[in-house]
This record gives structure tokens, sequence and C-alpha cells, in this order.
């Protein structure tokens, strides 16, 4: 069984959105901000998050930044009533593995949440594309590319070439990667 978190400050999205996934098998877990979902996260890591864009004390795109900080690439679909396609953008070279507009009736949250879970992240993608040494190699691309307010193709990650913006890093993988701070996951 698959264990979801809503994060959402309407309670009933949450109740709505939660009985439809737990009729779908889904153990699901809610919180109504940003913080009681980082708390959350830290006490028991869900399989998938879905989180709304608004929330009262931050915003999904603040609380995905977090995550993939804290997390790497674990599942994360922004859901939003408020779409734009430079919200979705900036969700998506995050990271998320999915984003949303409300209103999702019935079995959509499922199928957004399932899609989200078989969907492979740049992680996967690169480390099973052959162009990285190890595993830990491609881990750390994809913790670092947020941070650095970037976005990259993993089929150009994979072959050692990041672009960065307008700026292409080229880098030899083996001696280089031993160097990266052994702190990101």
């Amino acid at each position: 069984m698959s264990r979801a978190l809503l994060i959402d400050d309407d309670l009933g999205t949450l109740e709505g959105f939660g009985g439809v996934l737990r009729s779908a098998g889904f153990d699901v877990d809610a919180a109504d901000c940003g913080r009681q979902a980082l708390a959350r996260i830290r006490h028991t890591l869900p399989d998938v998050i879905l989180a709304d864009l608004r929330l009262p004390d931050f915003s999904g795109v603040e609380l995905l930044r977090q995550v993939r900080l804290e997390h790497g690439d674990l599942p994360f679909v922004l859901v939003t009533g408020f779409g734009s396609p430079t919200i979705e953008a900036e969700a998506m070279a995050l990271g998320a593995r999915g984003y949303a507009e409300k209103p999702l009736i019935g079995n959509e949250v499922v199928q957004v949440v399932q899609k989200a879970l078989t969907k492979a992240s740049p992680v996967d993608v690169a480390a099973s594309a052959g162009g990285f040494q190890t595993h830990t190699a491609a881990r750390w691309v994809n913790a670092i590319m947020p941070i650095l307010g970037a976005t990259a193709d993993p089929r150009t990650v994979a072959g050692g070439v990041v672009v960065l913006d307008s700026v292409k890093v080229l880098s030899r993988l083996g001696a280089a990667w031993p160097a990266c701070p052994r702190s990101i996951p």
C-alpha cells in the first residue's frame, strides 16, 4: 500500500481527495499548511506528496524546494485552482512529477498520484542511461540543479553535460565527482 500525504488548507479538499485515495487503496495522511507537512514528512516519509499551490504559511513551490533539499526525488505533485504556465514550468523544473489544476473529479486524483509514482525521476533516467559511473553522481546532479535554479534534460545530464541557463558546464565523470560534498543525498 502506498502512502500519500495531502497538503491543502481547504478541509473539503483534504476530505474529498483523501476519501478517493483511500478507496483506491492508499494510506493517506493530511496537513493543512507547509510547516505541518514538513513535520509529517520528517516523521514518516510518504511515497507521494500532493500539495496545493496556495498554503497559509508558504507556497507549494516553496514546499517542493524544501522537500527536494531534504528528501531528493520524492514524488511530488502540485495542485492548484490558480494555475499558470509559469508556475507549472517552475514546478517541473524543480522536479515535480506532476501538476494538476483543480477541480480534480473522482478518479482523476488517483490517476495523477499513480502517474507521479510511476513516472521516472531525472535521477532514475540519468542513472539508467549509462552516462554516470554511479547512482551517487546522478543523485548529486538532481540535488544541485534546483538549488542553482537550473533545469536539464536527463539525456544531457547523462552525457556529462549540464546546461545551466545559457552556460554549459562540461565535466568529466570520475575524478571530479568524488570532490562533491558528501552531505548531498
